[in-house]
C-alpha cells in the first residue's frame, strides 16, 4: 500500500516538474523575443525623435543619445548570441543526461557552462537594456525643454511684431533727371536806381 502512494507521489512529482520546466522554458523564450523587439523598436523611435521632434539637439546632450544607441546595440548583439548559447546549452544537457542515465555512458562532467553563459548574457541584455532607455529619457528631456524654449521665443517675437512693432519704409527711388537738362538760373536781385545821400 506504502509502495503505491510512493509511486502515485512521485508521478504526481513527475508531473508538476515537467510542467514547471517547461513553463520556464517558454517564459525565456518569450523574454529573448521581448527584449529583442523592446530594443530594435526603442532605436526606432530614438531615430525617429530625432528626425522630427529635435532635428537640432543641443550639443551637450548629443552624448546622452550615442551612448543610448551604443547600449540598445550591445543588448540586441548580445540576446542574438544568447539564442545560440540556448541551443548549445540544450545539446548539452542531453549529453549529460545520456551519460548519467544510459548505462552504456560513461560518467562525465555534469556540469552545463552553456547554461551559465546563457544565464549571464541575459542578464547583460537586461542591464544595458535599461541603462539605454534610461539615456535616451535624458536626451528627449534636454531637447523636448529646448524645443519648447526655441518656440515661447518665437511667439514672443510674433507679438511684438503685432503690437505696434512698424517696419522702416523702403527710401524712395531719386528722380532721375533726363539727358541735358539744364537747370534755370538764379533769380538776379534788382539795382538800386536811387542816389545814396551823405
Amino acid at each position: 500500500m506504502s509502495d503505491t502512494i510512493n509511486d502515485v507521489k512521485y508521478q504526481t512529482y513527475i508531473e508538476e516538474r515537467r510542467s514547471l520546466v517547461e513553463a520556464s522554458h517558454s517564459s525565456a523564450e518569450q523574454f529573448d523575443k521581448y527584449i529583442l523587439t523592446l530594443s530594435t523598436g526603442a532605436l526606432a523611435l530614438s531615430i525617429t525623435f530625432l528626425k522630427n521632434i529635435a532635428p537640432t539637439p543641443l550639443t551637450e546632450s548629443i552624448i546622452f543619445l550615442v551612448l543610448s544607441w551604443s547600449c540598445l546595440i550591445i543588448c540586441t548583439l548580445l540576446t542574438l548570441v544568447s539564442f545560440l548559447t540556448s541551443q548549445k546549452a540544450c545539446s548539452k544537457q542531453v549529453e549529460i543526461l545520456e551519460k548519467n542515465y544510459l548505462p552504456d555512458e560513461e560518467l562525465g562532467n555534469s556540469k552545463n557552462y552553456m547554461s551559465d553563459l546563457t544565464t549571464w548574457l541575459n542578464r547583460l541584455s537586461i542591464f544595458f537594456f535599461i541603462i539605454g532607455v534610461s539615456l535616451f529619457a535624458i536626451f528627449s528631456i534636454k531637447n523636448i525643454n529646448n524645443q519648447k524654449g526655441d518656440t515661447q521665443v518665437a511667439q514672443n517675437k510674433s507679438q511684438q511684431v503685432k503690437e505696434g512693432f512698424v517696419p522702416p519704409k523702403t527710401p524712395a527711388q531719386p528722380t532721375l533727371q533726363k539727358k541735358g537738362y539744364v537747370p534755370p538760373p538764379p533769380p538776379k536781385q534788382p539795382k538800386n536806381t536811387g542816389n545814396s545821400k551823405k
